[in-house]
């Protein structure tokens, strides 16, 4: 198992960014990710790829912004076909793809719920688990342990269990493992996040 660092702190060297047009930078150590109107969704990805890990980091999000951080992701070049209990499932090439640990300032509240970005949806929302829907903390730095190892996915928000699950989708010759870490920026107007 390897505990994963966001970051060297100076600049992003090891990561790259798929998908839109969101700017990201190194500011006080911080991985610092701010939104660009009328473009898709971006992903600042790691460019080293991680089967079993650990993963803690403080996060603060401004309310309005939907983000989260992906784990297990991938992006292939080319357009790829997969197939899920049957279903064929299209991704287009660019496009990242994978289990979501989303950051939800909204009134649902369903932050360190799992979510699976282009592919199935919601595996996890938090709809019966108010303690950990209350442990979300509005305009100021929340912090997210996030633990993957074989087919078992935990998270905590604010030492709050978020969720314990088991899914094989991942661990089938169907896709290439191990897969990359993100941070998720959606597109909102002027907001930012930082990952810490």
């Amino acid at each position: 198992m390897v505990l994963l660092s966001c970051s060297n702190g100076r600049d992003l060297e090891g990561w790259v960014r798929h998908g839109g047009q969101a700017k990201f930078r190194v500011q006080d150590g911080q991985i610092v990710g701010s939104s660009v109107a009328n473009t898709p969704n971006s992903f600042l990805c790691t460019q080293r790829e991680f089967s079993n890990f650990i993963l803690d980091l403080d996060f603060k999000v401004q309310d309005g912004l939907n983000s989260g951080v992906q784990i297990r992701s991938h992006v292939f070049d080319h357009a790829t076909e997969l197939v899920w209990k049957g279903k064929a499932l299209k991704v287009p090439a660019g496009r990242v793809h994978g289990y979501q640990i989303e950051i939800d300032p909204s009134e649902r509240a369903w932050t360190g719920g799992l979510y699976e970005e282009g592919r199935r949806g919601w595996l996890n929302d938090l709809k019966e688990n108010a303690p950990a829907r209350r442990a979300f903390k509005h305009n100021d730095w929340n912090h997210f342990r996030i633990e993957a190892k074989g087919p078992s996915i935990k998270t905590w928000i604010n030492l709050e269990k978020a969720v314990a699950t088991t899914d094989f989708t991942d661990n089938t010759d169907d896709e290439l493992l191990p897969p990359r870490v993100a941070f998720t920026h959606w597109v909102k107007a002027n907001l930012q996040d930082r990952f810490n």
